[in-house]
């Protein structure tokens, strides 16, 4: 009798191993063969879910971004104010860069000026996560938990990048920004939109 595949499962580990893959080796070599020996396969299990290499490494992308922007959404669920929600929101980032996840998104933004689609992937993600911080912004200052000293534009441009700019620290001086300096770097950031 053949067995069952869950093929929502059977897609996301593949989404898995692209992703580990591209961690390892890079975005330009990614390859079938590469992606089938991690997950310990056949590229035939590859190409019967996916067309080629780029619909994989979009479907693998894809899956990255739900889950970032579905942790986004869950860590404000239990966040004490608006302001805590912020604080946990951009810290998110700035933690994103520990795991294979943050490597893969690094790479995504180093590729983006060679890759028109890879470019237009990352202006939608960034649009997306400004759109959060900034609805973030506006449930603290609604809260009373954030006075802003700057417009709102100018409140969440400051906090995307200097997340962002942590984010980049990160990965190239992990020693330097652990956990702990990255959420004191969040709070300056916080600190440094607020009114004085």
């Amino acid at each position: 009798m053949p067995r069952h595949v869950d093929h929502e499962v059977q897609k996301a580990q593949i989404a898995e191993a692209v992703l580990t893959v591209m961690a390892r080796h890079g975005l330009e070599q990614v390859t079938m063969r590469k992606i089938a020996a991690e997950l310990g396969s056949t590229t035939g299990l590859l190409t019967h879910y996916f067309g080629d290499r780029d619909a994989l490494i979009a479907f693998a992308l894809d899956l990255q971004d739900r889950r970032l922007f579905d942790d986004l959404s869950a860590i404000a669920v239990d966040a004490v104010d608006g302001r805590d929600a912020l604080r946990r929101t951009l810290q998110r980032l700035c933690l994103f860069a520990d795991a294979v996840s943050g490597s893969v998104f690094f790479l995504r933004l180093a590729a983006a000026p060679k890759s028109s689609a890879m470019g237009e992937r990352s202006r939608r993600m960034y649009k997306r996560f400004e759109e959060i911080v900034r609805a973030r912004i506006e449930s603290a200052v609604d809260d009373g938990s954030l006075v802003l000293g700057l417009s709102l534009r100018d409140a969440a441009d400051s906090l995307v990048a200097a997340a962002d700019g942590i984010y980049s620290c990160v990965i190239a001086r992990p020693r330097r920004f652990p956990p702990g300096r990255r959420l004191e770097l969040i709070d300056i950031a916080i600190k440094g939109v607020e009114k004085r």
